[in-house]
């Protein structure tokens, strides 16, 4: 983090709920550390999608992900796949050590509107399967899940 210490020092001087003409004003500080805070999670976001990207290339072609839109920004916390027999490959996956989760992925259609069936969304509930991708994972782990992947799928 680069900062001034003196524009610092001025803002600890600062009472509390002081109203000032100063230069610095509280919301000049809580700017900083949000604005430091946000360009953190880019990195963080930047090195998942770089790893998603590897794991896409190195799966074989007929194991379905998850489709991106063109221009967008993912932040694959996790990164998507499609599978028949979720459980067993669920069940495979963890005892390869692969974080794995089901979870999320839930057809909320029955909230809504009673009574009505969406073939697509059903499918993508009973066959979804999300891998955690830590932005800490190394290339050589990527590599790891890839072939596990592609021997279990």
């Amino acid at each position: 983090l680069k900062f001034d210490i003196m524009r610092i020092r001025r803002y600890l001087r600062f009472k509390r709920g002081e109203i000032s003409n100063r230069t610095l004003q509280f919301s000049d500080f809580q700017a900083f550390i949000g604005i430091k805070q946000l360009e953190f999670l880019d990195t963080l976001n930047r090195k998942r999608a770089e790893k998603a990207e590897k794991l896409k290339l190195l799966l074989n072609p007929s194991i379905q992900t998850q489709s991106t839109v063109p221009n967008s920004n993912p932040v694959y916390s996790f990164f998507l796949l499609f599978a028949q027999n979720r459980e067993k490959v669920v069940k495979k996956l963890i005892s390869k050590g692969i974080d794995v989760d089901i979870g999320f992925m839930a057809n909320c259609t029955p909230l809504v509107e009673k009574g009505r069936r969406y073939p697509s969304l059903e499918w993508v509930e009973q066959n979804s399967l999300l891998i955690r991708l830590r932005h800490s994972l190394s290339i050589k782990d990527i590599y790891c899940i890839a072939d596990i992947l592609n021997d279990i799928l």
